[in-house]
């Protein structure tokens, strides 16, 4: 383990303290909207403004990176970042923040993007799997850190901003000092919406449906958390409950369903997400103990549901495939993530702070039927046909993709046994020897 570490722990440092300051802004900057007096709506923009930047910057960082380098990139690209919270704090109007916030986003998938891209190029085949995994750990384990730094500071002042521009600026130097070779340039991703819809379109319902719930969690919540009573302190422990519970259930759930229909494990999910949403609802007076039992919960069953659309997508694509599916897989997730929160904000506004859950509880329960309704059109893939379920990180850029342990086998594709003929719903091609149909 020390051998697949020490390589690449400067980046892993650098991706931990970047993480936890993008994690402490996207606590704060809804705390401080609402004590600003922003509307629900222009809370729920932020939080569209970032995801619109994050798609953005999936599609076109690929190319500023490949015309002036990994280390330029993301030196500008964190300079950017640290300048965002310090003109957030000193300029508190709201289109003022929907411009920074959507420029956050696009640096922020730059950054990534150097940094998965680099962990790839650093892994070998047989360390693929193993640097994956704990790029995995760093991830989560910062997001949660990260948001617990909420605390150190009033939401009010000035200084949690300055807290999260010195860690973005402090992030630079790990990679500037790295020795590290510099990796290949990342892929452009290669925009397939049409092929991936006619390729699984579970997966995609699924992916659309997380981008909704979840994007409207992640921008709102906060409010939420504030709105139904919780004290600061609570505030981020709420958040971090929600991550935990879903980063804990990625190995079991995932597990199930690499035995049983993965359709039907992301029906059972939804709908029992879509019940615990409808619990948040009612509990918004709750105590606090009740609340947080719930968001746990709550995490548990919503946050895989991007996974495993994702691995149900992987079991009909051919391995040379895997980086075109996850990527546009995430294009899906990042262009419903935009409108998560605006309808998201309409429905507390009308429903009050647990409008939120009510909206999500909407969402999961339309996949649910959706991904119902496909089960009975389609048979699953064989469990002895499916690929492995593989943990991800929570946030990713479509570079991550490329340590899929999966993508080392794209030069010998699994044999898949033959589809019954389907009408042509897209503009481009299957590959040949297709995978049978869900």
């Amino acid at each position: 383990m020390v051998a697949t570490i020490k390589p690449i722990a400067a980046l892993l440092l650098s991706a931990a303290i970047v993480l936890a300051g993008n994690a402490l802004e996207g606590v704060l900057l809804p705390l401080r909207a609402d004590l600003e007096g922003f509307s629900r709506l222009q809370i729920g923009l932020i939080g569209s403004a970032y995801y619109t930047g994050l798609m953005i910057g999936c599609l076109l960082c690929p190319w500023a990176i490949a015309r002036v380098g990994h280390i330029r990139a993301f030196a500008v690209f964190t300079a950017v970042a640290t300048i965002s919270p310090l003109a957030e704090a000193i300029w508190t109007a709201p289109p003022v923040w929907w411009a920074i916030r959507g420029l956050t986003g696009v640096c922020f998938a730059g950054i990534l993007m150097v940094f998965e891209s680099w962990l790839n190029g650093v892994a070998t085949n047989d360390t693929r799997g193993r640097v994956l995994s704990i790029y995995t750990i760093v991830n989560l384990s910062a997001v949660m850190i990260g948001q617990q730094f909420i605390n150190f500071g009033d939401p009010a002042g000035f200084e949690l901003f300055s807290l999260a521009a010195i860690m973005f600026s402090i992030a630079a130097a790990p990679v500037a000092l790295t020795l590290a070779p510099a990796p290949s340039l990342p892929r452009p991703p290669s925009v397939r919406l049409l092929w991936l819809t006619r390729l699984s379109p579970a997966a995609v319902i699924g992916a659309a449906g997380a981008g909704f719930a979840n994007g409207a969690f992640y921008s709102l919540g906060p409010v939420y958390a504030k709105s139904s009573g919780l004290p600061v302190s609570l505030i981020a422990v709420f958040m971090t409950f929600a991550i935990l519970g879903g980063a804990l259930a990625q190995f079991p759930i995932g597990r199930l369903s690499d035995r049983y229909d993965r359709r039907k494990v992301l029906a059972a999910i939804t709908v029992l997400a879509c019940a615990l949403g409808v619990g948040l609802f009612f509990a918004s007076g709750a105590a606090a103990e009740i609340k947080l039992a719930l968001i746990f919960t709550f995490g548990l069953c919503a946050l895989p549901v991007y996974w495993i659309s994702l691995a149900h997508a992987n079991d009909y694509s051919e391995r040379e495939d895997t980086v075109d599916v996850s990527s546009n897989l995430l294009l899906v997730f990042s262009v419903t993530a935009i409108g998560g929160p605006i309808f998201a904000s309409m429905m507390m506004d009308t429903a009050g702070p647990g409008g939120l859950f009510l909206w999500t509880a909407g969402i999961h329960a339309v996949v649910a039927t959706l991904v119902i309704l496909r089960t009975l059109v389609r048979s699953p893939v064989p469990p002895s046909e499916r690929d492995a379920y593989v943990s991800m990180p929570k946030t990713s850029s479509p570079a991550v993709y490329e340590l899929d342990p999966r993508t080392t086998d794209a030069a010998k594709p699994a044999q898949k046994p033959a589809a019954s003929p389907q009408p042509v719903m897209a503009l481009t091609e299957i590959p040949h020897q297709p995978k049978p149909p869900e």
